[in-house]
């Protein structure tokens, strides 16, 4: 307390002053005087406040030494009798002491100072003062890789391992290439794996179903695939190809790669059902050893034209690939008798019997009087599995007689194409043809060499892009939305069963119920499609 200019001091801070006093210091002076003057006591009030302070920066630094040695391992202790401190107050003077330092607290000499801690008992400022609350500690690749490892064991209806072979399998499909431990040690982050793991998705996929916490999966690219759905579902950024989704994944992370984007889109619905249609589709060519080895038939149909022609409506039009020399007849039905006494026709005044026959599988052609003709001649018959390709250049020559015979109704008003038509394919066998370098008229055994090397001699092989079980959709037959905006892939999905590895793969696909379906496929006419629940 203070009376006027005088200080009344406690013993323990008389004695702290007494401690602290050094010889040089003129504090020493002023307590064996009496206090006079108001620097004296200006001068004890700045003293005091530097003493408060100092024990103050002590009780820190003891509160901050417990702290750390709370959380290390605790050695064995000495058998010795610790000893304690010996110029702690009684039970009897505490109370007082209590008092004094209270009123010390409401002396108008300390205003300026730091409020001062009570020093007994030292415990009761640790126990009741505010802490900052702990950041979570880091989950360390040990206790992640440990806690997958505990997972797996849990669940062995979705997770199996063998511990001779430390293969894992997901549902009953096998993780392959990599061990159960190297694995464990990717999505733990411990050591990640390089580049592109395709059967990683799945084991990604079967811990999201089966609850594994996702903060355990410490390898960034084994998290649960949602960012990627998120940014492509945007109706503002997304929907967009491979490169922009790609721009707007890296700024999430960095080291998303373009492979796990095209993996991830190949996944989505949206995208495989609106996938880009190729423009050009490339097909295996039709490769024939020399004229007559192949013939290609098939029917025009003119049913509108029927009576300014007598009943003639039809036209059998038979081509040979080699040569692309057309033979046309015209037909007023297309019954199987009708097509098989039309085609015996023109085998017997040319005297050009093919080797093989392609034509479709329409009745005209499977029906029991034409299967026999062309067995009582050696003509191997068959039905191409490509139907968009069944007869091309017979459907070609077709699209070119009736591209000619439109021009002469126009120019003559006359639809009797039946006096024509016999005109009109002698000039297609008199035209140039530049696949074949010549007329198909002059193509001859002589120079049939020349005219194979010019139409197979360049062709280059391709590897298949698709395997063996993989699920694709297929590109829809042409309708009146096939340049729209409408999805030009099918709902439905198939697997690839077979492939047949010509110049260019072609592929035969099963449906779901593995029924193998009718016709072969390109490439191009295939999109990959993973679904999500088995990526």
């Amino acid at each position: 307390m203070s009376y006027g200019k005088y200080v009344l001091l406690s013993i323990e801070e008389h004695a702290d002053l007494i401690a602290n006093r050094k010889e040089v210091d003129p504090i020493g002076n002023l307590l064996n005087t009496p206090m006079e003057s108001d620097v004296k006591l200006a001068h004890i009030k700045s003293h005091l406040t530097n003493i408060v302070n100092k024990r103050l920066n002590n009780n820190e630094i003891e509160e901050d030494d417990r702290k750390k040695t709370k959380h290390t391992p605790m050695l064995p202790q000495s058998e010795e009798t610790p000893s304690f401190p010996q110029n702690l107050p009684s039970v009897e003077t505490a109370g007082v002491e209590e008092e004094k330092e209270e009123e010390m607290l409401n002396d108008d000499v300390f205003l300026p100072a730091t409020p001062i801690t009570p020093k007994i008992p030292i415990t009761i400022r640790a126990s009741t003062g505010s802490r900052t609350p702990r950041s979570p500690k880091p989950i360390s690749g040990s206790e992640a890789k440990a806690e997958l490892l505990e997972h797996l064991e849990k669940n062995p209806q979705i997770f199996r391992f063998q511990d001779t072979s430390s293969v894992l399998y997901v549902n009953d499909t096998k993780i392959p290439t990599f061990t159960l431990n190297r694995i464990l040690n990717d999505f733990s982050n411990i050591t990640p794996l390089p580049g592109a793991c395709p059967n990683f998705p799945l084991l990604t996929q079967a811990l999201k179903q089966s609850g594994f916490p996702e903060k355990f999966i410490l390898n960034p690219r084994r998290k649960y695939p949602t960012r990627s759905s998120k940014l492509y579902n945007d109706p503002k950024k997304g929907f967009r190809g491979v490169s922009n989704l790609l721009a707007a994944a890296r700024k999430v992370d960095r080291r998303i790669t373009r492979k796990e984007v095209v993996a991830y889109l190949h996944t989505n619905n949206a995208y495989t059902r609106h996938f880009p249609k190729a423009r050009h589709i490339q097909h295996n060519p039709w490769v024939a050893t020399g004229p007559d080895s192949h013939h290609m038939a098939d029917l025009a149909m003119l049913p509108t034209l029927k009576r300014y022609n007598k009943g003639f409506c039809y036209i059998l039009v038979v081509v040979d690939v080699f040569s692309r020399y057309v033979f046309a007849r015209p037909l007023k039905n297309k019954e199987c008798l009708t097509v098989t006494t039309a085609y015996e026709d023109i085998l017997h005044s040319s005297w050009r019997i093919p080797a093989r026959l392609y034509t479709d599988k329409g009745t005209e052609f499977m029906g029991k009087t034409f299967q026999k003709f062309v067995r009582s001649l050696g003509i191997c018959h068959m039905n191409p599995k490509n139907t968009n390709v069944k007869a091309c250049y017979a459907e070609n020559a077709i699209m070119r007689i009736k591209n000619k015979l439109e021009k002469w109704f126009t120019a003559t008003d006359s639809f009797e194409w039946t006096r024509v038509l016999s005109d009109i394919v002698e000039g297609l066998n008199d035209t140039y043809m530049d696949s074949i370098g010549t007329s198909p008229n002059k193509v001859t055994s002589n120079n049939s060499q020349k005219i194979w090397n010019r139409l197979y001699g360049t062709v280059q092989s391709r590897s298949p892009k698709y395997k063996v079980g993989d699920p694709v959709r297929v590109l829809l037959e042409n309708s009146p939305f096939a340049k729209g905006t409408r999805a030009k892939w099918t709902s439905e999905v198939f697997k690839v069963v077979k492939i047949i590895e010509y110049d260019i793969p072609v592929y035969i696909l099963a449906d779901v119920e593995e029924n193998e379906v009718d016709g072969i496929w390109y490439e191009e006419e295939m999109v990959l499609y993973r679904k999500p629940d088995v990526q």
